[in-house]
């Protein structure tokens, strides 16, 4: 089952509303939203795939046993890397948040100084575009693992659709179930994947017009 996040970390918006900085955040989180929910979503249908395989008779069938406890065990590798690129991005992203917060104070402090401030309010901006930077570096990251495993996920699932057709002590409901089971794996890795494109397109817009305020 995947169990992948991103974190819910508020969005700092920049001191003077900007419309398109509104529409940026709002279309970011709305993609996010979009992942977590997908995710849910592909966890509880693999979960229910899952039981009708064991119900039907999978673990009497040493043949498909091994082969889905062989994609099993990329899966958990695959999630391994995940959470290590995860983790990554996560230092990343706390270091400038970590400045954003000391660029906030600074500009607590020089409050009546109008040339002070105007270089504070530049510095804040390069550190928020530089959090846009550190976010889609990571989530580029993540998504380029996952390519790295789809090949090899595709071949496991595949083995396991082919040995099943063949395989004499295979009852017909538990073909059905692995065809399912086969198609809606496949059908989630492509959907999580796009997730992630999405938020990254969504970022690079965020980071593209916070570069547009600093000019």
């Amino acid at each position: 089952m995947l169990i992948e996040s991103l974190e819910g970390r508020t969005l700092m918006s920049v001191s003077a509303i900007d419309p398109k900085i509104t529409a940026d955040r709002l279309e970011v989180k709305a993609d996010l939203l979009k992942f977590r929910l997908d995710l849910v979503s592909n966890s509880l249908t693999i979960s229910a795939d899952t039981t009708l395989l064991r119900k039907d008779g999978l673990k009497n069938d040493a043949l498909l046993n091994g082969l889905l406890k062989t994609f099993h065990s990329d899966v958990k590798t695959m999630h391994a890397e995940l959470f290590a690129d995860n983790l990554n991005e996560k230092v990343n992203v706390l270091t400038d948040q970590l400045a954003i917060v000391i660029e906030k104070l600074q500009i607590l402090r020089d409050k009546g100084n109008a040339t002070a401030l105007a270089a504070d309010n530049q510095r804040l901006l390069a550190d928020r575009v530089q959090l846009q930077t550190d976010d889609i570096n990571g989530l580029n990251t993540r998504i380029t693992t996952r390519q790295v495993f789809l090949t090899t996920l595709t071949n496991d699932i595949d083995a396991l659709v082919t040995a099943a057709e063949s395989d004499p002590n295979a009852s017909a409901q538990l073909q059905a179930d692995i065809q399912k089971f086969a198609s809606d794996r496949s059908t989630g890795l492509a959907t999580l994947t796009s997730d992630l494109q999405a938020i990254v397109t969504a970022r690079t817009q965020l980071a593209s017009d916070l570069m547009a305020l600093e000019t």
